[in-house]
């Protein structure tokens, strides 16, 4: 009966600790000698600069995810996040492999829409910035922007950053950002 216990209490907590590394243990297969490919969508990956449009037509997965995020965001939401992106410019790095990325990017691209079509007087700029498993990332881009793990979606006034979120975050990127303290 105790060994019953024991194992009940060990597996959530087992099954926690993988959750929370899905994206580094991913991001460390070439420590072990498992490559990219063995553990990702694809066999290959984007490196550098990359426009929305292009990521959307040449993986598949984004544009998927994209069409699927059933994000509820209010127009309040949207309205606060927009001024606060208004004159600044997202940096957006993340990995076509990364099941975050494919998560948060496509949401990112759909709360952008929601800014787009209900506040085109905004102006702001946009860079995303595809990154390698971690083991093989660019060390100049790590530095440059102080990365531990993608997706890592930076908002940045001038030179300035103003906030960051890295992997996901509890609230909607919204609110996320809305609540930063700038």
């Amino acid at each position: 009966m105790n060994k019953s216990i024991k194992l009940a209490t060990l597996v959530p907590a087992v099954c926690l600790s993988l959750l929370m590394t899905a994206c580094t243990t991913t991001e460390n297969t070439a420590q072990n000698g498992h490559g990219a490919s063995d553990h990702h969508q694809s066999s290959s990956y984007h490196l550098g600069p990359i426009t929305s449009d292009e990521l959307l037509a040449r993986y598949q997965i984004f544009a998927n995810n994209k069409k699927a995020d059933q994000t509820q965001t209010s127009d309040l939401e949207v309205l606060d996040f927009a001024n606060q992106l208004n004159n600044k410019k997202i940096v957006v790095v993340f990995g076509t492999w990364c099941h975050d990325s494919q998560r948060e990017v496509p949401r990112l691209l759909n709360l952008l829409d929601k800014v787009n079509a209900q506040h085109s007087d905004i102006k702001y700029d946009i860079e995303f910035i595809g990154a390698a498993p971690f083991e093989k990332r660019d060390p100049a881009l790590v530095k440059k922007y102080d990365i531990s793990a993608v997706p890592t979606i930076m908002l940045f006034d001038e030179d300035q950053e103003m906030g960051r979120v890295v992997e996901h975050t509890p609230l909607s990127l919204a609110a996320a950002f809305v609540n930063m303290k700038l």
